[in-house]
């Protein structure tokens, strides 16, 4: 069996692994346009702090690959897939496969504002992004940061590091809106103001000019305008869905795949951030790697496994404060869920728990870890939580027992 993996982050890897372990015989080749080997996308904010050097954030070097006989093509690109003959077009090389994975990402989402493609203007996707960022940040003094999610504040926390004034900005009335109700995004903005960055809520860009001096001037809807050395886009992402839709494959915000992670065509199979499924391009890491131990099976064993869908789960790192939303964080409607919280102003921590009748459904836990693995697992298993459901946020509640008994 010839096995064609397009990408090497976490999805694509990942599925490598799982086709050598399973089928040791076949012929495994991964092509990636990055110059890296898979490293933890998570990680590169703390690589562009200067905390840790790329070695460190790499999860398999290139021995690796070799090691488990896998053809790894670094800074290639697949050009074109043709579905009917079961061949790729790989720089100026058509290869041939009997299955094949797309695991080829998301990009970073570009504004549609004017100047967001000036020098100064940058995106964190990869390591070739930080490194970029890294050295251009040198001897500055101001960075504007436009996106306030789990990226963007990383970000922030970044370049806060490496001694640049940074402005965080973002459209909504609060921070992470997604994820954090009021008093979650409150002490929040609290922390990232504490270490100097200033945050400006409410405020939508409109163009980026490049001004005599260097300096980036962006202008907001509002009037309003701020000046910084550079200037970090961190808008989300956009699954690179692109080639299969140029092979007929059906798309819509990324790659369609159903529960077998197989695509509209029967010998090709789409996992990680380029995949939708029921809808949802999940983006996370935690679905990437359920995504691809489902695609590399049934890329063996055809329908062997089913996706069911992964918890979100999000977790905040490099500020020096614990955050993780598990779940349902900030329901439409919370008339219809019964909501607990915790807060421990003095301490600056705070816990909530949202419930549907007897069910977890979603959590947030800030300025603590704990219990944040039996509280995923809770709400992955629907475990029925209607004994411990007014101490589940009590720090003396052992979840982990709980999780334990109600698993044998």
């Amino acid at each position: 069996m010839k096995f064609i993996v397009i990408g090497a982050s976490a999805a694509g890897t990942t599925a490598a692994q799982y086709l050598r372990e399973k089928a040791p015989k076949a012929q495994i080749t991964v092509f990636t346009n990055e110059n890296y080997p898979y490293y933890g996308r998570p990680r590169l904010s703390e690589f562009l702090a200067g905390e840790v050097e790329l070695q460190h954030i790499y999860f398999h070097d290139k021995h690796w690959y070799k090691n488990n006989r896998i053809d790894l093509h670094m800074g290639t690109a697949v050009t074109k897939i043709v579905p009917e003959n079961h061949k790729i077009l790989a720089g100026k090389k058509t290869h041939s496969y009997d299955k094949l994975l797309l695991a080829c990402g998301a990009r970073a989402r570009d504004l549609p504002i004017e100047g967001v493609h000036r020098d100064g203007v940058f995106a964190l996707r990869s390591v070739a992004d930080a490194v970029h960022i890294r050295q251009f940040a040198r001897g500055r003094k101001r960075a504007v940061i436009l996106g306030a999610g789990f990226l963007g504040i990383e970000a922030a926390s970044a370049l806060n590091k490496l001694k640049l004034g940074v402005i965080l900005v973002d459209t909504a009335d609060r921070l992470l809106p997604r994820f954090l109700d009021k008093e979650g995004a409150r002490l929040l903005q609290d922390d990232v103001e504490g270490l100097g960055i200033t945050v400006m809520l409410g405020e939508a860009a409109e163009s980026i000019a490049t001004m005599q001096n260097k300096m980036q001037k962006v202008r907001f809807q509002s009037g309003e305008s701020v000046k910084g050395s550079l200037v970090l886009i961190a808008a989300g992402t956009v699954p690179n869905k692109e080639i299969a839709q140029s092979a007929g494959l059906v798309a819509n915000k990324g790659v369609i795949v159903d529960k077998h992670m197989r695509t509209s065509s029967p010998d090709i199979y789409a996992a990680g951030d380029v995949a939708e499924f029921a809808g949802i391009c999940s983006g996370i890491v935690p679905a990437a790697l359920e995504q691809a131990k489902v695609a590399a099976t049934n890329m063996i064993i055809e329908d062997a496994l089913e996706y069911e869908g992964t918890v979100p789960i999000y977790t905040l790192k490099g500020l020096g404060v614990d955050l993780t939303c598990i779940g349902l964080t900030v329901p439409e409607d919370e008339g219809e869920y019964e909501v607990i919280r915790v807060e421990d102003r003095e301490a600056g921590a705070y816990k909530k728990a949202v419930f549907q009748k007897d069910t977890l459904v979603g959590a947030i836990l800030f300025g603590t870890r704990k219990n944040a693995v039996p509280l995923n697992t809770i709400i992955s298993k629907k475990l029925d939580v209607s004994s411990i459901k007014d101490s589940l946020l009590d720090q003396e509640t052992n979840l982990q027992e709980f999780v334990k008994q109600n698993e044998e």
